[in-house]
């Protein structure tokens, strides 16, 4: 069949380039397989805990602008006296302050005594200079405000933070009157 040393060395030149080439073309296949797993799961999980240490500092942000306005003296002195204007003014200007600094949406302030309910909300749809209404124990839609007494002297928060695998739960309780 083959004749010649010229054949014979021409088709085992052909069988040696199909065997190196499909051993190499194997060996660089999983090495780039390996490589394209090994950095895309480190690039993952980078990722996951850069974006994951964001939520933390933002959630760790908001409850601390929640606690700065929630005991500030301006706010206190308001909710003790509805009609005091310059506490309303000092509020209301701490609110919106902390509103645009959490990136939040809104934010609200329900008076027990008066029942008033104040809001506002970043697209100006309601300014909270004035109540936006009289909370009502016979509407079912206030009904989650009028069980704010028997909540008892304090508000508890349960919220857990997760940092390097480590899981811990925290407990607040916030008073809910001075």
């Amino acid at each position: 069949m083959l004749q010649g040393l010229r054949a014979r060395s021409i088709l085992l030149s052909i069988v040696a380039f199909l065997i190196l080439g499909s051993i190499s073309l194997a060996f660089t296949y999983q090495l780039t397989r390996d490589l394209r797993l090994t950095f895309g799961e480190k690039y993952a999980i980078e990722h996951a805990l850069r974006h994951s240490q964001r939520i933390a500092d933002m959630l760790a942000l908001n409850i601390r602008l929640a606690e700065h306005t929630t005991t500030s003296d301006a706010l206190h002195r308001w909710l003790s006296n509805e009609s005091d204007e310059t506490a309303k003014e000092e509020s209301l200007k701490l609110l919106n302050d902390s509103l645009r600094m959490a990136k939040a949406d809104s934010w609200f302030v329900a008076f027990s005594g008066s029942e008033h309910f104040y809001y506002e909300d970043l697209n100006r749809s309601y300014h909270a200079f004035q109540p936006l209404k009289k909370l009502s124990a016979s509407n079912t839609n206030d009904g989650w405000f009028l069980p704010y007494d028997a909540l008892g002297r304090y508000l508890q928060f349960k919220y857990r933070l997760r940092r390097g695998g480590q899981s811990n739960e925290i407990m607040d309780e916030y008073p809910c009157s001075q």
